[in-house]
């Protein structure tokens, strides 16, 4: 009796084994499946996301790292003498990256609104979709 309920628990064991890997192929090869299907669609959304970001903040650098540097240290210099000469004077950059976004081209607004419209649609689209 010793010997067979061995074999029997030693039986169950490599059964166990064998089911869970197959449970397990088979989760992660839906997973990449999923995944896959919508590869587009993320890549898509993480690249408006990215134009979202730029267009709304128009005052970060928008420079390759090494460049920025430069870039941030000539608007400290240009805050010091403004602020030194007490003047409230633009250049034409400012204007132009104060405009974008803003009170630019109406067109461009309302193309800022539509990608900030399907942003949100599709977040809350994603949310309804993991509560399902």
């Amino acid at each position: 009796p010793r010997h067979l309920g061995m074999f029997l628990w030693g039986t169950y064991q490599i059964a166990n084994v064998v089911i869970l890997m197959n449970l397990l192929i088979a989760l992660m090869i839906a997973t990449i499946s999923n995944i896959q299907a919508d590869k587009i669609t993320e890549w898509r959304f993480a690249r408006t996301q990215i134009w979202r970001q730029y267009f709304d903040h128009y005052k970060i650098s928008h420079l390759l790292v090494p460049f920025n540097l430069l870039e941030m240290l000539m608007n400290l210099v240009m805050m010091i003498i403004k602020s030194l000469m007490k003047k409230n004077t633009f250049n034409e950059s400012d204007i132009q990256l104060e405009e974008i976004g803003r009170d630019g081209d109406p067109m461009e607004k309302e193309y800022l609104d539509l990608v900030a419209q399907l942003c949100l649609l599709y977040i809350k689209r994603k949310k309804m979709e993991g509560k399902k």
